[in-house]
């Protein structure tokens, strides 16, 4: 991370724990680790960032009538926002090698989705919900027949190249009639759950608590539109 100019050397008196976590990965592929800070301290004394999210819901119904679709995946995507100087040294943690902090936007930071999503927006200015849609680091690009397609792809693209922002190639998946979107099925004939998900969700063990009964509603309330008389049951 230090030879890729994400982190920096500090003598902040901030100071966050650090914690490995596996990433996902394909059967058969060998196990890789991230590091992320713990910032939950961090967390509760920091301002909130109010910059609204994307509406999932909206930006599923903007896909009717799509025919063709491309996903495009941001490489490291928090990774590509700069911190401010001044903010840097709040995100400081040690390691057995020195005291460091970020100089990019860090996972775990509670204002990190807001911040990027303020970035995105602003990056792809005049282009969200009439050639692609944009939700965190996950794009795709879609049309109503395969000229607009790969004429909203080629426009998509240059703006990426114009403000500086690099995907993972291993990732994204070009000119699809069906593909895996926010953890929903995008095909020409319409939006589904992912199987996956509703395969996990007839397959969810009876909750024992009122954490997993929680955890089990949120669930369930992510495809709520999909679910007759889903506030009746």
């Amino acid at each position: 991370m230090l030879e890729n100019d994400i982190i920096e050397e500090s003598n902040s008196e901030w100071s966050s724990p650090i914690l490995l976590v596996p990433k996902k990965s394909s059967k058969g592929n060998e196990k890789k680790w991230r590091l992320v800070v713990d910032y939950r301290k961090l967390n509760e004394v920091i301002c909130d960032d109010k910059f609204p999210l994307p509406n999932i819901n909206e930006i599923l119904d903007t896909l009717t009538g799509a025919i063709y679709f491309t996903h495009l995946d941001l490489h490291q995507g928090y990774y590509q926002v700069s911190l401010e100087p001044s903010s840097r040294k709040l995100t400081a943690f040690t390691t057995n090698t020195g005291k460091y902090c970020m100089k990019r936007l860090p996972m775990g930071l509670k204002i990190s989705p807001n911040a990027f999503s303020r970035m995105m927006s602003v990056a792809m200015s005049g282009l969200t919900y009439d050639k692609c849609l944009v939700y965190q680091d996950d794009f795709i690009v879609f049309g109503r027949n395969l000229s607009s397609h790969n004429k909203n792809l080629i426009t998509v693209m240059e703006r990426l190249r114009k403000v500086n922002l690099k995907l993972n190639p291993q990732k994204c998946e070009f000119l699809k009639k069906e593909i895996l979107y926010l953890g929903h099925l995008v095909t020409e004939k319409g939006v589904l759950p992912d199987p996956e998900k509703t395969k996990v969700l007839r397959n969810y063990p009876t909750p024992k608590n009122v954490d997993e009964v929680k955890r089990f509603v949120a669930f369930c309330n992510y495809y709520r539109k999909f679910i007759r008389n889903f506030s009746d049951i």
